[in-house]
């Protein structure tokens, strides 16, 4: 079920944030805790984000939150009351810019860069996944409004591979979960 014109607050945002990056290659080792682990296994079996319940939406908030590599930016999400699921333009997206990690430009700028020579950059990542490969989003991106060197501005906070490989596909549009 597409979360097109839904509107949630940044706790659930948190959960599918979290939901999404069970699966990746790159960051679900971030996230696993030991022995046998419930959460993983739903992911793994197919289950959906609506299919979980209260209790294992709170733990994923946990598992982002507590995350060194996340609590900084998953923090960002708690400035705003609420985020509406909206399609945006390729046009649209390629004006947004990435996080200061990834050297903040534009992503139109980075999805012309040579590879980076390291598997957890965006453009190394999309590198391995074949290009006729489809693209299915199966969650939103999300997209804040910020202030760069006194400009407003848009930052891609999260999913910034799915919009690479968005790019990549010729698709007209994609889901962004922003601020209302």
């Amino acid at each position: 079920m597409s979360p097109l014109g839904q509107r949630i607050g940044p706790v659930e945002l948190k959960a599918r944030w979290a939901w999404s990056e069970l699966e990746s290659s790159r960051f679900a080792v971030s996230y696993r805790k030991p022995g046998k682990d419930p959460l993983f296994d739903k992911r793994i079996s197919g289950a959906s984000f609506e299919e979980l319940d209260a209790a294992n939406q709170a733990d994923l908030v946990d598992r982002i939150t507590h995350n060194p590599n996340r609590s900084c930016l998953v923090s960002a999400l708690d400035q705003f009351p609420n985020f509406k699921c909206e399609e945006w333009t390729r046009a649209d997206i390629m004006l947004v810019r990435v996080v200061p990690i990834l050297g903040g430009l534009t992503l139109e700028e980075l999805v012309k860069l040579p590879l980076q020579n390291d598997l957890n950059h965006p453009i190394d990542a999309a590198s391995k996944i074949p290009i006729d490969q489809e693209f299915h989003q199966d969650e939103p991106v999300i997209v804040l409004p910020v202030q760069s060197n006194g400009t407003a501005c848009q930052l891609l906070l999260e999913g910034t591979l799915r919009a690479v490989l968005f790019l990549r596909s010729g698709q007209d549009k994609i889901c962004v979960w922003f601020p209302t």
